[in-house]
């Protein structure tokens, strides 16, 4: 059996977590790279997705992969560690195609975190000189 989930930050491509997504040395198959709606917030090292409350806006750049379930249960996992919560989420790509996939959010946004204009983590990062 497989899932479908969706990263926007340290699991995306080049990310310090992306590794995460093999099992077994067999790499996640990636589907498609879109915006989902969300709001994206920088917690220092890592970031945070918060769903968007009534009249709010914001978009948040997501890869969409397919993972097997043990990746799934493991990054499910991880991501519970830290009060995350596996949502599912529906959005359509710029190929027209709708997909339905598993992110990871946070229900209120941290203290002290500060909000990604753009909704692009690696973009934030890379103008910071920041790992991610």
């Amino acid at each position: 059996m497989s899932r479908v989930i969706g990263v926007y930050g340290s699991l995306r491509k080049g990310g310090s977590n992306h590794p995460r997504l093999r099992s077994r040395g067999a790499p996640a198959v990636q589907q498609a790279v879109l915006k989902i709606p969300g709001r994206l917030y920088s917690l220092g090292d890592y970031c945070c997705a918060v769903p968007l409350g009534a009249g709010e806006d914001g978009e948040i750049v997501t890869e969409i992969y397919e993972v097997d379930e043990r990746t799934f249960r493991s990054l499910d996992a991880m991501e519970r560690e830290v009060d995350y919560v596996g949502l599912d989420t529906t959005a359509v790509g710029p190929d027209g195609i709708e997909r339905t996939f598993i992110v990871w959010y946070r229900h209120t946004v941290p203290r002290g975190a500060a909000r990604v204009d753009g909704g692009d983590w690696v973009a934030y990062c890379r103008s910071r000189n920041q790992r991610y």
